[in-house]
């Protein structure tokens, strides 16, 4: 039965609402709201897998953890804050979740072209200062429509790919730039422009 231990649970269950019994079906699950670097070899004892959400993780820490430890799981999209040459070296695998956040970056991505075309803050700040002139008098932010503006998305990935559905939704033309499909020129593809 394996061990998995999660060093700081608390940067994804921070409003405590998160159920973990997926991960006791796995074997003997433990987390620890937060962990300092002092604390994460001591913690790792006995552990195959342990889970971090954004601790860097050198190869210090790495070199000194128990040999049980085959695994190292970044809660998270990245695995940038862990020595990857390190973990390979000690024959650790690293693995991310890279579905994490698709869905929630590409909804906050496009919750702030909505706000920006209606200048939300602002009426807002408007209402909150008890100035309702906005409404009462005459427009006095800018608003523009969303539809038949151009979007352009830097990267294609999960979440570029996501970002352009919903931007398709609401007839936005997409320009797309993948450095994954560049060779030796820069390439830019028209994924959609809507029916005019």
């Amino acid at each position: 039965m394996s061990k998995i231990v999660f060093w700081n649970a608390a940067k994804i269950n921070f409003d405590k609402n998160l159920d973990f019994g997926s991960m006791e079906t796995l074997g003997e699950f433990v987390a620890h709201e937060n962990s300092n670097a002092e604390q994460l070899v001591e913690r790792a004892q006995g552990a195959d897998v342990v889970i971090t959400k954004e601790i860097p993780i050198g190869a210090d820490i790495i070199k000194a953890l128990p040999a049980g430890v085959k695994l190292i799981c970044e809660a998270g999209t990245g695995f940038n804050n862990i020595d990857l040459d390190a973990a390979r070296e000690c024959d650790i695998a690293v693995c991310n979740v890279p579905g994490y956040s698709t869905t929630g970056v590409a909804q906050l991505a496009v919750t702030y072209m909505l706000n920006f075309c209606s200048s939300m803050a602002l009426q807002q700040l408007m209402i909150d200062r008890g100035n309702f002139d906005n409404f009462a008098k005459h427009l006095m932010v800018p608003l523009f429509e969303i539809q038949q503006k151009t979007l352009g998305i830097v990267g294609f990935g999960s979440i570029g790919r996501q970002v352009a559905r919903v931007a398709h939704a609401l007839k936005m033309n997409i320009l797309v730039f993948d450095l994954r499909s560049i060779s030796s020129h820069c390439t830019v593809l028209l994924l959609h422009k809507p029916n005019t």
